[in-house]
């Protein structure tokens, strides 16, 4: 139910903030490539989950990459609200057994713009996230909140892309077959 709830949210937020053009602003669909730290470690976790239940791992190869999509309301004046799915995560181990770990993490998330009328301007951002997950080991998930900052580029292109830095306090606790539980918390 939690799922279904906030997903309701950041639905209503995306399409309500269609409303406040009105008020002075733009809508902004930045694209961002994005460096999971802690993902290794889950990809880490699932191979020796499979190896401790007997499987043979032909493959050790991941690269901790991943898209995110936050589109956002700015105002004239530099604040911004919207929400998000990603970084959007896929952890695949082969052999004889295939083990799978998919995360798609969705936010909600106000921030100001520093020059609001610049094609290139630094930002931070504050909201909550929740990670939509499945896989073999996952345990559990739970809500947290999201601190971030960044560089967008081209800023007066509907369509835009940018780096950032965020640190995500919610938890997703997988099963750790080799030592009977392992918390990962993102970020």
């Amino acid at each position: 139910m939690e799922k279904v709830s906030l997903c309701l949210i950041i639905i209503v937020i995306i399409f309500s903030s269609g409303q406040v053009c009105q008020a002075g602003g733009d809508m902004k669909f930045p694209i961002q490539i994005t460096y999971v730290s802690g993902l290794s470690d889950v990809y880490d976790l699932y191979i020796d989950n499979l190896e401790e239940e007997g499987y043979i791992i032909s493959s050790d190869f991941n690269i901790p990459i991943a898209i995110s999509f936050h589109p956002y309301f700015e105002f004239d004046f530099g604040l911004r609200i919207g929400g998000g799915i990603g970084p959007l995560m896929l952890v695949l181990v082969g052999g004889d057994a295939d083990a799978t770990y998919f995360d798609a993490p969705l936010n909600i998330h106000a921030g100001y713009t520093i020059i609001p009328r610049s094609p290139v301007s630094p930002f931070v951002k504050t909201g909550f996230v929740y990670h939509l997950n499945s896989g073999e080991y996952l345990k559990s998930s739970t809500p947290g909140l999201l601190l971030g900052g960044g560089i967008d580029f081209l800023r007066t292109k509907r369509v835009s892309f940018g780096f950032e830095i965020a640190k995500d306090f919610s938890e997703v606790i997988f099963e750790d077959l080799t030592e009977g539980g392992y918390n990962y918390q993102t970020g």
